[in-house]
């Protein structure tokens, strides 16, 4: 919003891209349930990427081009809800998946 009308489109992306992963490793790390819920709600209030991402389009794109711009934005932000949680099944417990890679003390 008014932030990113200030000081441009690219600062709140990149502030809000880095915050979203120190959040999240913070979170995989956290031990505490209440710990959790407070970082799970940091990455809410810090998460304006997608926001962001929108208004970026619409100042970019012609408007002929602007809806398809959206819904690939949408389709991306989709294939990640899906793709995010299917690489980290695949990568839970490495040691016993693939012990050719990991040694069973490693993790």
């Amino acid at each position: 919003g008014v932030f990113s009308d200030r000081f441009g489109r690219q600062l709140p992306l990149r502030i809000s891209m880095l915050s979203v992963a120190v959040i999240s490793v913070a979170f995989g790390a956290s031990d505490d349930f209440w710990w959790s819920v407070a970082l799970r709600l940091c990455q809410g209030l810090m998460n304006s990427t997608f926001i962001v991402s929108k208004v970026a389009i619409s100042e970019v794109c012609h408007p002929d081009h602007t809806a398809r711009a959206m819904g690939m934005v949408f389709s991306m932000w989709g294939g990640a809800l899906i793709a995010g949680p299917a690489a980290a099944g695949l990568l839970s417990h490495p040691e016993r998946l693939y012990p050719s890679l990991f040694a069973p003390t490693s993790v």
